[in-house]
Order: structure tokens, then sequence, then C-alpha cells
């Protein structure tokens, strides 16, 4: 209780100790995998104070301030720091506190564009115009030159041969097969042409 009894002529000694308490910072990542993305949040590379972290484990820290950071994965967006940390990462903590920096992402859409190129030559003078052929994307009606919005993966762009028309192929960013691959924010496009 800190009470000390002395007598006559008595010397004593009362030492009180204390030990300072464990400062703590948690890295936390959230990934926003709206757009058919898939990255977990490790996969970001986490650093505190340039040391490797992992999302949602407290790391004991000193007193003072520390930069939390990731490595950019290809795909997604940085939309920045929140929680208990600067708009540039930085946390600062004194003895006993534990605080929270969390960092987020997002992932990029992806795109493909399906283009109709229709060789008319003046022999025989064929009239037909891209969107004659009822162009597809993994099986879905598109429309020539338009951009459409996908889930990374892998997509057959097809078409409804036209009467008088010979396919001469693909090409662009697909395959003989008329198969493109996307990644997340990535933007492709499959040209099919026909004379």
């Amino acid at each position: 209780n800190g009470d000390t009894t002395v007598a006559l002529g008595e010397n004593k000694t009362c030492t009180l100790t204390n030990n300072d308490q464990q400062a703590t910072i948690t890295v936390v990542k959230v990934v926003k995998n709206d757009s058919g993305g898939s990255a977990a949040p490790d996969d970001f590379n986490l650093t505190l104070g340039g040391n490797a972290t992992t999302s949602g484990v407290a790391v004991p820290v000193n007193p003072g301030t520390h930069k939390a950071a990731e490595t950019l994965l290809p795909g997604y967006t940085f939309e920045g720091f929140s929680g208990d940390c600067d708009s540039n990462g930085d946390t600062t903590v004194a003895l006993g506190e534990n605080k929270t920096c969390t960092l987020t992402n997002d992932d990029q859409q992806a795109y493909i564009t399906v283009i109709k190129v229709v060789n008319n030559g003046s022999n025989p003078g064929g009239s037909a115009a891209p969107d004659d052929f009822s162009l597809t994307l993994g099986g879905n009606a598109t429309t020539s030159g338009v951009p459409v919005p996908v889930d990374p993966g892998t997509y057959t762009a097809a078409e409804t041969l036209v009467d008088g028309y010979a396919f001469d192929g693909f090409s662009g960013d697909c395959d003989s097969n008329g198969d493109t691959t996307v990644a997340a924010g990535e933007s492709k496009s499959c040209t099919l042409t026909n004379t």
C-alpha cells in the first residue's frame, strides 16, 4: 500500500516503480473489388515505417511519427488514407496509445471494344454497315466502337455473318478465335473484318 513503518533511529527506503506502456499502430487495408478485381489486402505489400506489416495486426512502436505505405497493384486506384493517419500516411503516437491507419484501394473497370470493319469494294459494291452484322461480346449484343465494361477475364467476340460477305478474321487484342483477356483496369479491342 506504500506504507513504511519506522522505529526510533531507523532509516528506510520506499521505492515506487513505473513501466512505460507500449504504443501500437495498426495498418488496415480496405480493398473495394466492385469491378471484378480479386486482390486481397496483403497483396499490396503494406509497410509501417519502412518495415513489412500485415493488415489488421497491431505493430508495437516507440512514441513518434510513423508512415504507412503500400505497393500499388496494376488495375487499382489508391483512394487515400483515413483513420488516425494524415493524408500522407503519417500516424503520431504517444506512450500507451493505440492508433489505426487505413489505406483504401478500388479496382478499376476493365473494358473491351468490339470493332467491325466492313470492306465494301466497288466490285461488287456491297453496302453493309458495321452493325448489320449483329455483333456480340461474351454472348451479349454490342455496338461497334463502344467500350463495354467487363469484369476481368476472357470474352469472345462474334457476329452474325451477312449474306454476300466473307469473314476475313480477327485482329487487335483478340486471338484467332475472337477471345480477348483483360485484367482490372485494362482496355482492349477486338476487330472483326469482313469483305
